[in-house]
């Protein structure tokens, strides 16, 4: 083992952690998407970033351990799959994810819900957004819709649950909410829940 070989193993594990920290800054910039689902959309970005690109790196440091490959090649290599990482966010899957955005909050701002009660009215335009938990949809691993998951208050106080996608050929429905329905949908945001109720939200154990 020549001198050379610690510090190409040291300089391979010190890439291999600069690559781990690179696919989890990228899989946590998430803020297009509500709190209510990024952590399970950060976790499924970054199992698949990491299985996409882990080979690679993998078959790099190996090459470079084994004396195959030198230390510039394996540097100008191992950088590879992190190019393509930030190419597909910034040019495939972000751009995506902002058009099916605009596509939901299109649909959003079309809706109105009418009621012989003028209490029990909606109207996306003026009436308060209280909790947004769209969630994207996936086909094989592609980005397909975004799924319109919504809770809303009226002037009269009034709650409704806004369910749908951004597929034009799906029905978006309104659902006008009764007390404890409102509690249990509004649990899973704390700041909402003690915004409406001025109370922690209760958990009930299963």
């Amino acid at each position: 083992m020549n001198a050379t070989t610690p510090l190409n193993f040291l300089i391979g594990f010190l890439c291999f952690f600069i690559y781990l920290a690179l696919v989890l800054a990228v899989s946590f910039k998430s803020d297009s998407i509500s709190i209510y689902d990024q952590k399970r959309f950060n976790k499924n970005r970054i199992v698949q970033q990491t299985v996409w690109c882990a080979p690679f790196l993998i078959g790099f440091i190996y090459l470079l351990l084994t004396k195959r490959a030198g230390l510039n090649e394996f540097l100008m290599l191992v950088f590879l799959p992190v190019i393509f990482l930030f190419g597909g966010e910034y040019f495939l899957f972000q751009p995506k994810l902002n058009s099916l955005k605009r596509d939901a909050n299109k649909v959003f701002t079309s809706l109105k819900y009418a009621n012989a009660d003028s209490r029990c009215c909606f109207d996306s335009k003026t009436d308060e957004l209280l909790l947004n938990r769209d969630e994207p949809v996936y086909i094989r691993g592609w980005l397909v819709d975004l799924r319109l998951d919504r809770v809303c208050k009226n002037t009269f106080g009034e709650y409704f649950w806004i369910v749908g996608s951004t597929n034009r050929n799906s029905i978006t429905n309104i659902k006008h909410l009764d007390p404890h329905a409102v509690r249990n949908l509004l649990r899973v945001d704390r700041d909402v829940y003690l915004q409406e109720f001025n109370e922690e939200p209760y958990f009930k154990s299963k």
